[in-house]
C-alpha cells in the first residue's frame, strides 16, 4: 500500500499533476514482461495456486506474448495450446481393432508395448535389467480410479454384457515382465508388454479422466501483487523527481 503525506500548497500541486500524468510505456512494459514470466514459468512446471499439478507445455510458454501501447500492456497466448481437461474414455475397442492388432483364438488381441524412463527405474530393478535376468516383480501394483470416482457404463466383450465399474485394478506389477526393447522400431529401453483383447475387463484400458489446469485463474492471481509493485514504484518515482 502506497501512503502519502502531503503538506503545503507546492506538494499538493505536485500531486495533481502527477495524478494527471499517464504512465510511461516503460512501465507498461515492466508489468507486461512480468505477467509473462509468470505465465512461462506456469507452462513449464510452476504450481501456482489454485492449479493441482504442474503443467509442461513449452509451446504454450514460447507462444506467451507483450503487446505495449500508451494505456497499458496485453499479455496474451495460445489459446488452442491450454491444457483443457479430458473426459475418460475405453482405449479398448481402439487398441483391439488397430492396425496392430490380431485374430487369436479367444476374440481380436493386440500386444502393446510401455516405454519406462531409465532413470526412475528402483536400484534393484536396474539391476535385473543389466544382468539379462527376469524380472518378477510385483511392485507396483496400484488402482486407477476412472471418472473421478463416478460410475462408468462399460461394455465386457468376453460375457456380451454391460458393467458398471468405478475403478480397476492392475493385475501385475509395474514392472513385471520388464525387459530391454531392442526392437527396431522401438528406442533401445527399459519396456514392458501388455496385452489387451476382446476378453480383457471392461475396465481394465480405461483412459481416467483428465481435469484442466486454471492456468488463466492462477497466473491472473500470482500477477496482481507483482504489477501493483511495479507501478507503485513508477508512482513513487514519479512523485520523488518533482
Amino acid at each position: 500500500m502506497l501512503t502519502l503525506d502531503i503538506t503545503g500548497l507546492d506538494a499538493l500541486q505536485t500531486f495533481a499533476q502527477a495524478l494527471q500524468a499517464p504512465f510511461p510505456t516503460e512501465a507498461h512494459a515492466e508489468a507486461g514482461g512480468a505477467v509473462q514470466a509468470l505465465w512461462q514459468a506456469a507452462a513449464t512446471g510452476t504450481v501456482l495456486p489454485p492449479m493441482t499439478q504442474a503443467v509442461h507445455k513449452p509451446d504454450l510458454a514460447q507462444s506467451v506474448q507483450v503487446t505495449v501501447d500508451g494505456d497499458g500492456a496485453t499479455v496474451s497466448a495460445d489459446a488452442s495450446l491450454m491444457p483443457h481437461g479430458t473426459e475418460p474414455w475405453d482405449m479398448k475397442p481402439m487398441l483391439t481393432h488397430g492396425p496392430h492388432s490380431r485374430m487369436g483364438r479367444h476374440g481380436r488381441y493386440n500386444i502393446i508395448p510401455m516405454r519406462h524412463d531409465a532413470a526412475s527405474l528402483p536400484s534393484h530393478i536396474a539391476s535385473q535389467l543389466v544382468n539379462g535376468g527376469t524380472v518378477t516383480s510385483t511392485e507396483g501394483i496400484r488402482s486407477k480410479i476412472l471418472n473421478g470416482g463416478a460410475p462408468v457404463l462399460a461394455y465386457h466383450a468376453g460375457s456380451g454384457t454391460f458393467q458398471v465399474v468405478s475403478h480397476y485394478t492392475w493385475q501385475t506389477g509395474l514392472y513385471t515382465g520388464m525387459r530391454l526393447g531392442m526392437h527396431k522400431d522401438y528406442p533401445v529401453g527399459p519396456v514392458t508388454f501388455r496385452t489387451v483383447s476382446e476378453r480383457s475387463a471392461p475396465s481394465s484400458w480405461w483412459y481416467p479422466a483428465k481435469p484442466g489446469q486454471p492456468l488463466v485463474e492462477a497466473v491472473s492471481q500470482a500477477s496482481r501483487p507483482l504489477v501493483a509493485a511495479i507501478y507503485t514504484q513508477w508512482w513513487e518515482a514519479r512523485l520523488n523527481a518533482h
